[in-house]
């Protein structure tokens, strides 16, 4: 398998992303019109309790196997250590919510009426999903990113095609989802994992180790200062989803899902960014000089990224949520911009934690996730549980702004301890922040307007089409011509940008 240096890989990386979140769109799209809005909620229900729960049980494991393994790629060990881990961590689970469901008859208050089955199998999905991204991040670690992405395609088309097929007969539900979700997954990552020890024992055939001792130390050493902080951010999570259900019920779970469903499919063109950069920062972790220039250059790259698409959707979501969706979700406009805000500022505490993480500074990040968490309480309580400012709860726009305003706090301290760390000027971060959502909301304002103004107001599908197209149109025309004059807004020069530009030209002839 090639290895590829940081630019090659990150391309490969955002290819693949887009043709992942492509058919990831498709799945999307038809899951809430084949089910009924109450269905599409417990899927969302089960989606987020359940993502929670496998990573609150991981104890940040995965991320102390992605920092040592970049570092010491001969030590197969380390990989070895860590499925052994999350096997035991799988079945434990598994038993645990056996355990619960047939002890504790409230249980299944909380999944409203959902049988035992229909929760293992979310359970699950959520287990392979979490060991499919591991097995990328060891790829990662390798700095292999072609095989992985290739696969992860594969997975999307097969899963794409059993989805179509079950909709176009009138059979799926999500019984049968899960049941596909899962098996191609396991199918998958268990290809991959294979791939990935033939690989490792071409490369390093007489290095192989297996000191379960030795790896267990080092584990518990770089997790003991996140593992209070990162239960309590997933048990956060958990709590935030429990009282919208509680207090809002299976539709507005189900408003908060559609929402949520567009942040993920963003996520597939940052978060491959965030994961490459654990292996990049930890690589030239004791040249400070050259971690400034990494950090400073990641910071406006992400920014840019999760902003230019942030934007356009915050802007147009009275209209995008309707077209997708159908106006059923409607209800889903507010939530999702608020979501679109979290959105960007969760991409960039990605780079934040990436930085924290590579450095081994387990420690500050932990703080840094309690502190977020404390913001997170007083959310809950503000906007998402009935009081006196709010007697009836805010429902999806309660969670949306949770989101929102704690995220937001939390990476920006998280960006300013990195910053002093890295003697980076503070004033630059902010200018990264404010030039940026300057540019991108002003274009896309001017962009809807303009359209607006030419074709007029109508709500109708193909109307409504037509003008998500020829905005986005504009408004990508308008941050390319912002890009073209002003590239060091993203950290390159004039001479770089015109390079880049000439190459393509070269390719496209």
């Amino acid at each position: 398998m090639r290895q590829d240096g940081f630019s090659g890989r990150y391309i490969i990386k955002l290819s693949s992303s887009i043709i992942i979140a492509g058919f990831n769109a498709i799945i999307q799209l038809l899951l809430p019109r084949v089910l009924s809005v109450d269905s599409y909620g417990l899927y969302s229900y089960n989606l987020n309790v359940f993502t929670s729960t496998v990573v609150l049980a991981n104890l940040s494991a995965s991320n102390a196997m992605v920092a040592k393994f970049s570092q010491r790629n001969e030590e197969k060990g380390i990989v070895c250590f860590y499925l052994r881990f999350f096997l035991v961590i799988s079945i434990l689970l598994n038993i645990s919510v056996i355990m619960l469901y047939i002890a504790v008859g409230d249980i299944r208050t909380y999944f409203k009426g959902q049988t035992l089955f229909l929760i293992l199998l979310g359970l699950n999905a959520a287990i392979l999903n979490k060991l499919l991204s591991d097995v990328i991040s060891m790829y990662d670690a390798l700095a292999i990113s072609r095989f992985p992405a290739f696969m992860q395609i594969g997975l999307k088309i097969m899963l794409c095609i059993c989805i179509c097929v079950g909709y176009f007969l009138g059979t799926l539900n999500l019984y049968i989802f899960y049941f596909f979700q899962t098996g191609i997954t396991l199918l998958i990552a268990g290809l991959m994992l294979s791939a990935l020890f033939r690989e490792h024992k071409r490369r390093y055939a007489d290095k192989y180790t297996s000191l379960n001792k030795k790896y267990g130390k080092e584990f518990f050493r770089f997790c003991k200062p996140l593992v209070l902080s990162s239960c309590w951010s997933q048990l956060m999570i958990i709590v935030m989803n429990s009282v919208l259900m509680k207090y809002a019920g299976e539709s507005e779970q189900a408003m908060y899902g559609v929402a949520l469903q567009i942040n993920i499919v963003i996520g597939y063109v940052f978060s491959p960014y965030a994961e490459l950069l654990k292996r990049e920062f930890a690589v030239i972790v004791n040249d400070m000089e050259k971690i400034r220039s990494k950090l400073l250059l990641a910071m406006r790259h992400m920014f840019w990224l999760s902003a230019y698409f942030s934007v356009f959707i915050l802007v147009c979501a009275d209209w995008i949520i309707p077209f997708l969706f159908g106006i059923e979700y409607s209800g889903a406009i507010s939530v999702t911009r608020f979501i679109m805000v979290y959105t960007i500022y969760q991409a960039w505490g990605q780079v934040g934690g990436s930085f924290l993480l590579a450095t081994e500074q387990t420690k500050k990040q932990a703080l840094f996730t309690s502190i977020s968490q404390t913001f997170v309480v007083l959310g809950v309580i503000i906007f998402q549980i009935p009081n006196k400012l709010f007697p009836n709860g805010l429902g999806a726009d309660g969670i949306g702004l949770n989101y929102m305003v704690s995220n937001f706090f939390s990476t920006i301290m998280v960006i300013a301890f990195c910053a002093y760390y890295s003697k980076i000027k503070y004033k630059e971060t902010l200018a990264i922040q404010l030039k940026t959502l300057f540019c991108c909301v002003v274009a896309a304002v001017l962009s809807r307007w303009l359209v607006v103004f030419i074709i007029g107001d109508r709500l109708e599908n193909f109307e409504i089409a037509i003008k998500i197209f020829f905005t986005g149109i504009l408004y990508t025309s308008l941050i390319g011509g912002v890009i073209y004059k002003f590239p060091d807004t993203i950290g390159i020069t004039k001479e770089m940008l015109l390079n880049a530009i000439n190459k393509k030209k070269r390719g496209l002839q």
